[in-house]
């Protein structure tokens, strides 16, 4: 009985593995392992993440008009998948020699505030567009298009939202400030990828000699940073993809005229009066412990046609300077908005070293144009001075009586105050008047308000109420 039982299951045995044989002669057999592809989740899920972004808006100078700016959520594969390099603290795009996976903004809209209108405009297919800049006048505006292999620039009519391109323009948006309008808004300066440059460098097989790195015998702090300068084919790169020719663009014509001579520009700014440009450009030798925007500079004034017209500084590289400290000479450079042509910047009095103990660690000095004769002091600050950040300024320039606010930061207890000065009278303490023995840190002066970054609290200087940003009336000490 068991050897039958045992002959029959050897025989089913038999039987399903010629059934299995069989069915697999039948199907087909993949070559070899399966690709992994990306998977998704469910669609609940992805309903939420591919959700629209919410648009940015931007009111027109003129009050009468909003932008609204709609943007790409989360960047697909094809985006992040573009060449980068990764020199001097900077992650580029060689292809379209601008910044890699910048903001991918992919639609405009135009609103009539009078009557809430709503006009879609006509972006450039697969859209890939920069944050508009109104021109002052408030009647146009301007913006980029990176397509695949260029940075193109873009005009809008805020009367009709009609787009064009401006043909024959390549921007260079790996550094700086790329558009920029001139005060009578019918003219952009604008960083350009240079007409003539030919091709980018190639590295040598063989090198041409060891990467050397020269101390300077001086105790100095170290920083750590990332996609520094690793060699000269790197300085060579670095060179090749940010050097830029400035222009002035006449967006009415389009006809465009060159600035100058090309340079890796940390910064360009022009004046009010629409007659100088502010320039700092980097120069050699660069730097393989920090990023770019800690380069040597020279610091000067040009006219429209890239004559030099005042060299306000020749900074050298930051690796001296101590932690939380600044350089010697001038700095935070920049133009008083409430005049035509005058620059103001700041230089430190306790060297750039924020443990030093001395009555006042900076001051600013005013010099307008034509920048003959000697800078004037226009205010002492006990604290540093507070340069401009992220889209900020670092002076709040008023449109009467030449008031300016001006901050400085006290390092040891957090406290940003904010002082008001007048751009008439250089030289007299910052304040309206003093207040006897409220302010003892003040002496000639009080601050207007003490901001302090570690509790989210403001402080009035011889006041009782402040309103803070969060709309509640509260009330607070005196400093």
């Amino acid at each position: 009985m068991l050897k039958t039982l045992r002959l029959i299951f050897a025989q089913a045995i038999v039987l399903f593995s010629v059934v299995v044989v069989g069915l697999g002669a039948d199907t087909p057999q993949a070559s070899g392992p399966a690709k992994p592809v990306y998977r998704k989740p469910p669609k609940v899920i992805t309903d939420i993440l591919e959700s629209p972004a919410p648009p940015m808006t931007l009111v027109s100078p003129s009050r009468d008009r909003v932008l609204v700016i709609d943007s790409l959520r989360h960047p697909p594969i094809a985006d992040l998948a573009q060449p980068m390099l990764r020199i001097a603290g900077l992650r580029i795009n060689p292809a379209t020699n601008g910044r890699h996976h910048p903001p991918r903004h992919i639609g405009l809209r135009l609103i009539t505030i009078a009557d809430g209108k709503e006009i879609k405009l006509a972006a450039p297919t697969d859209a890939w567009l920069s944050v508009p800049l109104w021109s002052p006048d408030g009647r146009r505006f301007v913006f980029t298009n990176t397509s695949a292999s260029t940075i193109q620039l873009w005009l809008g009519d805020a009367a009709t939202g009609a787009l064009r391109r401006i043909p024959g323009v390549a921007i260079n948006a790996t550094f700086g400030e790329p558009l920029q309008w001139l005060s009578g808004s019918n003219e952009l300066l604008v960083q350009l990828v240079p007409p003539h440059r030919g091709g980018p460098p190639a590295e040598s097989r063989v090198p041409t000699g060891p990467t050397v790195q020269e101390s300077a015998g001086k105790p100095a702090p170290v920083r750590t940073y990332e996609d520094l300068l690793q060699n000269v084919h790197d300085e060579d790169l670095f060179e090749y993809y940010v050097t830029s020719q400035l222009a002035l663009i006449d967006v009415r014509s389009g006809k465009l005229r060159e600035i100058g001579r090309p340079a890796v520009f940390d910064r360009i700014a022009p004046s009010p009066d629409g007659r100088h440009i502010l320039v700092a450009r980097i120069v050699r030798p660069y730097s393989y412990l920090l990023p770019a925007e800690e380069f040597a500079k020279e610091v000067e004034v040009w006219d429209l046609n890239g004559k030099l017209e005042y060299r306000l500084a020749s900074l050298p590289t930051t690796e001296l300077v101590p932690i939380e400290g600044v350089l010697t000479g001038p700095r935070d450079y920049q133009w008083a908005a409430t005049q035509p042509a005058t620059l103001v910047w700041a230089e430190a009095l306790d060297g750039g070293d924020p443990k030093k103990k001395v009555p006042f660690r900076d001051h600013l000095f005013l010099f307008p144009a034509p920048f003959t004769g000697r800078p004037v002091e226009w205010v002492k600050l006990e604290q540093r001075f507070m340069g401009p950040g992220f889209r900020s300024s670092s002076i709040l320039f008023g449109e009467k009586a030449g008031l300016a606010l001006v901050h400085d930061y006290d390092r040891d207890r957090r406290w940003l105050r904010t002082f008001e000065i007048s751009l008439d009278h250089p030289g007299q303490p910052p304040g309206r008047k003093r207040v006897p023995g409220r302010c003892p840190g003040c002496p000639g002066a009080v601050p207007l308000f003490i901001a302090s970054t570690i509790k989210t609290s403001y402080h009035v200087a011889h006041g009782e109420t402040l309103r803070g940003a969060d709309s509640k009336v509260g009330t607070f000490n005196h400093c």
